[in-house]
């Protein structure tokens, strides 16, 4: 038995790690099938690619990378690499960026160990104008790095990055996807963790499910600028939470009637925003 890593089409399409294990020969047998002349036995330890088929499987049981986690499976012999060392990039552009993120995180890190509290710059375009954000304490963002429950009503905090929306239905088990740019695929990463989170979530309710949850990408207003993403997410919700006579489904079909929002609709949710904070700050509640 050796670690391995698991690949695809190609060496360069690292789909999952595990282990690879002796062959004892083309009659040995993974879920009651051959496993074949130029296959091996593996078990998969490590997913990295969860929807990606498996190169061989039996229809009706396991299909996909994420269905095999910790189990055995039969894969190609030629599409298994054997040894645990990480292929390593040669490009020292690449090595210089990824440890100058690691540089910037442990600033960070750093800046909160001896603060109270961290000011988060709201950018224009999210409020047209600049303002330091100065109540994200360093007891909530622990609270959040040990998975502990929360005991304020609200954290909010300037990601520089991308804003959408997940709306999630447990009993149905399906998720639909919101994204006010343009987009026309799932993350991957995102679908892998909300899978397992809802799946966790249905176990401790007592619910049984089976495979995965639906996805379904929803037509939505589009933003014409690229920070407006948070006001569009924020507006999307208001519409949705708004009218609990009509159903979530037809808010959404609602939704992907209109383009855009005007400026006004936004300064709208903007300055809701801004009183609800104030509010919290004046009254703590």
């Amino acid at each position: 038995m050796q670690n391995c890593r698991l690949t695809l089409g190609s060496k360069d399409k690292i789909v999952a790690k595990g282990k690879v294990y002796e062959k004892t020969g083309p009659l040995e047998k993974i879920h009651n099938l051959p496993l074949g002349e130029h296959n091996v036995k593996v078990s998969i330890d490590c997913v990295l690619c969860p929807d990606s088929p498996l190169p061989i499987h039996d229809v009706g049981v396991l299909t996909s990378i994420l269905d095999a986690h910790n189990s055995f499976v039969a894969w190609p012999e030629k599409w298994v690499i054997v040894g645990d060392k990480d292929m390593v990039d040669d490009s020292s552009a690449a090595n210089g960026e990824v440890a100058s993120q690691l540089q910037k995180f442990g600033k960070i890190i750093e800046k909160m160990m001896k603060s109270s509290q961290i000011s988060i710059p709201l950018e224009k375009g999210v409020f047209e104008e600049e303002i330091a954000f100065n109540y994200f304490l360093k007891s909530d963002l622990l609270d959040v790095c040990n998975m502990k429950k929360l005991e304020v009503n609200s954290m909010t905090a300037y990601l520089r990055g991308h804003w959408l929306l997940l709306v999630i239905d447990m009993t149905s088990m399906v998720v639909f996807w919101l994204d006010s740019m343009v987009q026309k695929a799932i993350d991957l990463d995102v679908k892998f963790i909300v899978n397992d989170a809802m799946k966790v979530a249905a176990m401790e309710m007592g619910k049984r499910t089976k495979g995965n949850p639906t996805w379904e990408l929803v037509k939505c207003p589009k933003q014409t600028g690229n920070k407006e993403c948070g006001v569009y997410g924020m507006k999307f919700m208001k519409h949705l939470m708004e009218d609990p006579l009509v159903s979530t489904k037809s808010k959404l079909k609602e939704l992907g009637e209109v383009a855009t929002y005007e400026d006004e609709e936004l300064n709208d949710i903007r300055l809701e925003l801004v009183e609800y904070i104030l509010d919290f700050i004046n009254h703590g509640e």
